[in-house]
C-alpha cells in the first residue's frame, strides 16, 4: 500500500492503525510487537526489537516519555500520551498510548492508535 493509512473496507474513509506492544521498562526495549508497528515506522521488526525504544521517539519528545514510562512503571495507568515516533523516510508519525505495567513494573504492555494522516 502506497499511502501508510488503511482505508475503510468500502474505501471511504481511514480507520484509525491501533497496535500492540510488550515493552521491557528496565531494558527499555520491545520485546513483543506486532507486523503493523514495523510497516507504520517503514523498517523490519527485528530493527526495532534491537533498538531502544526512545531510539524513533521524536528528540523533543524523550523526556517527557521516559517520565511517562517511570511513572507507568511505578504503577500508574498511562492514558491518551502522545508521542512522535519516526519512519525511515525521516518524517513523524503521532502515536497516541495507553499502557499499564506488571506488578514488579518491568513489562508495560501498550496499545497506541497512529495518525497515519
Amino acid at each position: 500500500m502506497g499511502s501508510r493509512a488503511k482505508l475503510a473496507s468500502d474505501g471511504s474513509a481511514p480507520q484509525p492503525l491501533v497496535i500492540r506492544s510488550i515493552i521491557d521498562l528496565v531494558e527499555g526495549r520491545s520485546l513483543r510487537i506486532e507486523r503493523a508497528l514495523s510497516e507504520v515506522l517503514g523498517v523490519s521488526e527485528q530493527e526495532i526489537m534491537q533498538s531502544s525504544f526512545l531510539d524513533r521517539v521524536h528528540p523533543d519528545d524523550r523526556l517527557r516519555t521516559v517520565r511517562e514510562m517511570q511513572r507507568t512503571a511505578a504503577g500508574k495507568v498511562l492514558e491518551g500520551f502522545r508521542v512522535r515516533h519516526s519512519h525511515a523516510d525521516g518524517t513523524y508519525l503521532l502515536f497516541e498510548w495507553a499502557a499499564v505495567a506488571d506488578d514488579p513494573g518491568e513489562l508495560c504492555y501498550a496499545v497506541a492508535v497512529v495518525d497515519t494522516e
